[in-house]
């Protein structure tokens, strides 16, 4: 975990970097915002971004990215998934007064559209890491003598995957 300084108005970050940038898991704050009361309305993004203080989940090249709790200078708690910084409108509003709101997602095509793209980028990423693991344990079984124990963990740990491959 790293803490940086300096990006926007006072903005502090604890969690993990990727080439500089965050990404990965961590919390944002910004020292400085717009001291508010009222409520926030999630459909104008200049409001959302004058408003909240804190960000705790997901970030991808520096941007929200996936689930996050994002804290708002009057209190209230937005429990919701973004893609790459975008708020997708899937998530809860916790109020003030003890109620809490569903945000879901609008009906409209172009929001809809982005959240597709957003999704079906998640399903490549998750179809690139599972290749990757694919040739890895590719890798282990060809070379079993060089690996005794990563085929022993292999074995018990992901038997299907082992059963393919031996096949």
């Amino acid at each position: 975990m790293n803490e940086t300084f300096g990006r926007g108005p006072l903005i502090r970050y604890s969690g993990e970097w990727l080439d500089g940038v965050y990404d990965g898991k961590g919390r944002l704050y910004k020292e400085i915002c717009s001291d508010s009361t009222k409520r926030v309305n999630l459909d104008d993004e200049s409001e959302v971004n004058t408003h909240w203080i804190k960000y705790t989940g997901g970030f991808k090249n520096g941007a929200w990215h996936g689930p996050g709790e994002l804290v708002f200078s009057n209190g209230e708690r937005l429990e919701a998934e973004w893609c790459n910084g975008v708020l997708t409108k899937n998530g809860k509003l916790y109020q003030n007064n003890g109620k809490v709101r569903d945000i879901a997602e609008p009906e409209e095509e172009e929001e809809e559209s982005s959240s597709h793209h957003c999704s079906e980028s998640g399903k490549e990423e998750e179809k690139e890491e599972e290749m990757q693991i694919e040739k890895v344990v590719k890798h282990v079984m060809d070379n079993a003598g060089e690996y005794p124990v990563l085929v022993e963990w292999l074995e018990n740990e992901e038997p299907e995957r082992v059963r393919e491959l031996r096949v």
